[in-house]
């Protein structure tokens, strides 16, 4: 049984399909497909449940500053086809397409602080910062997430 202080880790993996244009994008992608329980680094998180598998539609768009820097404005919807959906708000900088920083907030439930590093031309690791802003405060206040996300070249 794993405390409140351990860091335990689950991999998912999270297919979608993204449509983009120099100033708008839009995309759809389905999360715990690849996984149906809480396991991980550390053994079993929480409770015997199963996950259900979510998805996330968003649409955003870019807004050119200068020369060498973005801000990208995107509204998410995401849930599971057994209940309502959640809305979320993202605000992300990017400064040079390498370096990305910015914050999220979604349903009045959690703020996230975000960050993005472009390593190769089409891998991007990241890091997201979750802190819970209502009554699970006191049982679960955080979370963090390691993303990394690999996009396939096309014509490219």
């Amino acid at each position: 049984n794993a405390s409140a202080s351990s860091v335990i880790a689950y991999p998912d993996l999270v297919p979608g399909i993204r449509l983009t244009s120099k100033k708008f994008f839009a995309d759809l992608s389905f999360q715990q497909v690849s996984i149906f329980s809480k396991r991980g680094i550390g053994g079993a998180i929480g409770s015997p449940s199963r996950l259900s598998p979510h998805y996330c539609f968003s649409i955003g768009k870019k807004i050119v500053l200068f020369d060498i820097n973005n801000i990208v404005v995107a509204a998410n919807i995401r849930g599971s086809l057994k209940g309502l959906p959640s809305a979320e708000l993202t605000v992300v900088e990017y400064i040079y397409k390498r370096f990305g920083y910015g914050v999220s907030v979604r349903s009045k439930n959690y703020v996230a602080g975000i960050l993005q590093f472009r390593v190769l031309k089409n891998l991007v690791v990241g890091m997201a910062y979750d802190l819970s802003m209502n009554k699970s405060f006191g049982a679960s206040p955080h979370n963090a997430e390691i993303m990394v996300g690999l996009t396939p070249l096309f014509n490219g």
